[in-house]
């Protein structure tokens, strides 16, 4: 009788098996992985305090579209500065209005990701969420992108104001919007 294994009623040990071996490889890449993207300067779990300025200044241009109308209203948050470039308002419904915001990001040294939770419309003192899904890019430090970000609200609304920066947090600024600053599709 041959001892290849001490005692052949026991199992081998699932590590040693190459189910075990291949679990355990992917988890140590996972574990660097996940490593790597928790010290790289940039990421949200990497954010600082910084000063916030907002500094609006909305003005419309002659467009040969009717319906859209060049803002030049900007604020900074939290290092990443957010520009409204364009502004499009149009009917949805018979009591709603659809308000089309072109939004331009320039990150300073921390990144962003594009999401929705970047973006809120305060409307007559009441936060509402964009209606569109946003392309959720990572944004990487000193670097821009550009994407419209859209909002339904109803037609009696008095004052209108873009919060920008991470929604919930201390670190968003505002960006006051005139509703009748922007040309209306009927």
């Amino acid at each position: 009788m041959g001892k290849d294994r001490p005692n052949s009623d026991t199992p081998p040990n699932f590590w040693t098996t190459l189910p075990g071996i291949i679990t355990a490889i992917a988890t140590l890449i996972t574990a660097v992985v996940g490593g790597i993207v928790l010290l790289k300067p940039g990421t949200p779990s990497n954010q600082n305090g910084s000063q916030l300025s907002a500094t609006p200044t909305v003005s419309q241009t002659p467009q040969a579209s009717p319906s859209v109308t060049n803002v030049s209203a900007s604020a900074t948050a939290d290092g990443s500065t957010y520009t409204v470039t364009s502004a499009h308002l149009a009917a949805y419904s018979a009591n709603e209005s659809l308000l089309t915001l072109t939004v331009k990001v320039s990150c300073g040294d921390t990144g962003i990701s594009f999401t929705p939770e970047m973006f809120r419309l305060e409307i007559d003192g009441l936060k509402i969420t964009p209606q569109s899904t946003l392309s959720g890019r990572w944004v990487e430090s000193h670097s821009d992108w550009k994407e419209d970000v859209k909002f339904i609200f109803p037609n009696t609304v008095n004052s209108l104001t873009l919060i920008v920066g991470y929604a919930g947090s201390s670190r968003t600024a505002r960006i006051p919007l005139s509703k009748d600053a922007f040309p209306r599709n009927p």
